[in-house]
């Protein structure tokens, strides 16, 4: 260990004089400025506070550096400002550390560890590596990399069971609390960051988990020598916005890994070759930006000695090894100006990682709230001898819908890809809850139902009927059909399967994130992704499995009792394919404009005319040219409604009922918001 790095964990309280084995502060330290990081404290102070670490590069040097490496102290002192490494003694109490491990045991006996399924970069599935379990504040969830898992809640209510290994970790993740806290107050305050963490994400990994292969930089060049990743490089996700993270790195006992001799077979070809060789587990880091790792331009330019010149400008990653009790912090904006990676050991290992998750979309609280504002709305209206019993808004029908469809795709789809196994360890809390969302889905299905057959009724009702049971015109009409289309979603199935094909230059990370968005919100998308080979690899246990039933043709009054009134007309369920369903209601849509003066049938839906909120960048209204006949000193917004160009974003079509803004047909320049 370099004397720098030496010094800087005395200063953090991390050192022991040398030879009498007590804690020392340097006074020629303690006098300067107080630094978070893993390296000597430069006198040139840089503001790193909102703003990404300068770049730096040192002329030889490796792609990635250790400590005891030439440039080492002065690249973190430089670049990775805001890491903290603490090691045992000096991290969490000893005996803390053992009743943590312990009860992760516990957990891992009774089967809570799963590998996660997830996509990364684009549509295609992949499985983690290591295998998780999420612990944390009562309803809490964590979604990354298009899967939401679910919090083994670290307390409990009066009345409801406890589990004690959750409360173990619990009382971890307050010592963690009194850690990152210490910290900030030695290095200049939190500044406004968050580390009041309420979730920890565990991770176990065994040798006979695989690896990801050899890590790799920006351009392709392989960091390290005879070591793989265990994790990617990534940032964390779904955590409060410049809030710091702790993690706790664990290793089993030795009686462990007598166990798992046998998995020791399967090995990867790196611990083949290192057989009898201790290879510490690490964490790596790098500095993210065009700046560090190299822009196209730059690296397009040139090849042979002038990319190996490129090569030798970029910022060096950094390794730091792990023991045994060691925990290590990203304070403050660490976590967004940087990506960091774990490089697998050869022993088993456990890590928890303490953040301050979301809690504004990522809590029971959150969905219930959305799931009571949806079922309070009116209920659907339907017409009777004296006409429509009530009139249908755009609103209340778009609130009504997106719920329905959050509620699916977004919680109870997410829980029931992730097996019965998951299912069946959250029995205490999160299954009632589960059922609960159950019953509300099937309440809005009906709904759904009700509402595409009063749209079919005012499309054939009187124009004077229909005008008053839709003030709105055709717009909820398209409302629905642009909501339904989404959650059928055959089309996005077929576009994804070609998108895979083409090379990846070709369709870029961009478009591949709009993609996967739209299959995570489409039952097509789902049942793609249920049906991906990477499950094979798990066990039937852990496979999707079917948590959703339709009861297409049953009344509907059976599943949402509300809507059994007198005079209503008898409306069924909807199947899970709603391809017939939209097609009536095209036709449906057809009439209605048919129907009203003004309105031409193959009039396009207006929610593609306002997709985008638009805005003129100047306060005063701009109108396109007049055309052939109209007196060029006439002033352009007077007259009656139905001499106006329709062009203007305020403008109504003459006849038209509808009053969603339609895009300008003129060239000018515009503000999308």
């Amino acid at each position: 260990m370099s004397a720098n790095w030496k010094a800087l964990q005395v200063k953090l309280g991390n050192g022991k004089r040398p030879g009498n084995g007590k804690t020392h502060v340097d006074k020629r330290l303690a006098s300067s400025k107080p630094v978070a990081l893993a390296a000597t404290h430069t006198p040139a102070a840089i503001k790193y506070i909102g703003s990404p670490p300068p770049p730096w590069h040192h002329v030889g040097c490796a792609s990635m550096l250790e400590p005891g490496d030439i440039g080492f102290d002065e690249l973190m002192q430089r670049c990775f400002q805001g890491f903290v490494l603490r090691r045992a003694g000096h991290s969490v109490p000893a005996e803390l550390a053992r009743r943590v491990q312990a009860s992760l045991e516990a957990l891992k006996l009774r089967g809570f560890f799963h590998h996660d399924v997830v996509t990364n970069g684009g549509t295609r599935l992949g499985r983690t590596f290591v295998r998780r379990i999420l612990v944390g504040d009562r309803g809490i969830t964590y979604r990354y990399l298009g899967l939401r898992t679910f919090a083994h809640p670290w307390h409990a209510e009066r009345g409801e069971p406890q589990e004690p290994e959750a409360a173990v970790i619990r009382e971890l993740n307050h010592a963690m609390v009194a850690l990152t806290r210490g910290i900030l107050d030695a290095s200049g305050g939190n500044r406004g960051s968050r580390y009041d963490y309420n979730l920890s994400l565990i991770n176990l990994h065994e040798p006979g988990d695989g690896t990801g292969g050899p890590l790799r930089n920006k351009l392709g060049v392989r960091l390290g020598k005879d070591v793989e990743m265990a994790v990617s490089w990534h940032a964390d996700s779904a955590v409060e916005e410049m809030s710091c993270i702790g993690v706790l790195n664990l290793t089993q006992p030795e009686h462990s890994q007598k166990k798992l001799k046998q998995k020791q077979q399967q090995r990867s070809r790196h611990h083949q070759r290192q057989r009898g060789v201790e290879q510490p587990w690490r964490i790596a880091l790098k500095c993210i930006g065009d700046e560090h790792e190299g822009g196209k331009a730059r690296v397009a330019q040139g090849s042979g000695a002038g990319e190996q010149t490129d090569r030798a400008m970029l910022t060096p990653a950094a390794a730091v090894p792990l023991h045994a009790g060691d925990s290590y912090f990203f304070l403050r904006e660490f976590n967004h100006h940087h990506h960091h990676a774990v490089l697998a050991g050869s022993a088993p290992r456990y890590s928890t990682t303490h953040r301050v998750g979301v809690t504004a979309t990522d809590t029971w609280d959150y969905i219930w709230e959305r799931a009571e504002r949806a079922l309070a709305l009116p209920l659907p209206p339907y017409f009777s001898a004296g006409g429509a019993t009530n009139s249908l808004t755009a609103s209340a029908l778009r609130l009504s819908e997106e719920v329905h469809s959050e509620i699916e795709f977004e919680w109870l789809r997410m829980w029931a890809a992730q097996g019965r196994a998951h299912s069946d360890s959250h029995k205490a809390y999160w299954a009632p809850r589960i059922n609960e969302l159950i019953v509300v889905w099937l309440r809005l299905e009906a709904r759904t139902a009700a509402y595409l057959a009063f749209l079919a009724a005012a499309a054939a009702a009187s124009p004077s009927a229909a005008i008053a049971a839709l003030p709105e015109g055709v717009r909820c009409f398209d409302i629905l059909e642009h909501l339904l289309v989404r959650r059928d979603g055959g089309d996005v199935a077929a576009v994804a399967v070609q998108a895979e094909r083409r090379p990846r230059k070709e369709f870029p990370s961009r478009d591949r994130q709009h993609l996967l968005q739209q299959l995570q919100a489409s039952r097509a998308g789902w049942h793609a992704r249920n049906a991906a080979s990477v499950f094979d690899e798990l066990g039937s246990e852990f496979r999707p499995f079917e948590l959703l039933k339709f009861h297409e043709g049953q009344p509907v009054y059976k599943f949402e009792p509300a809507l059994k009134q007198e005079g209503a007309p008898t409306i069924v369920m909807l199947g899970e394919a709603l391809g017939p369903a939209l097609q009536a209601h095209r036709a449906a849509r057809a009439l209605f404009c048919k129907n009203q003066s003004g309105f031409k049938p193959d009039q396009p839906p207006s929610y593609q005319l306002a997709s985008h909120h638009v805005s003129c960048r100047k306060s005063t209204p701009h109108y396109p040219k007049r055309k052939s006949g109209v007196k060029s000193g006439q002033k352009r917004n007077k007259g009656p409604p139905s001499e106006r160009l329709v062009g203007h974003r305020n403008a109504v079509e003459p006849g038209s009922v509808s009053s969603v803004p339609q895009r300008p047909q003129h060239k000018r320049k515009w503000d999308e918001s």
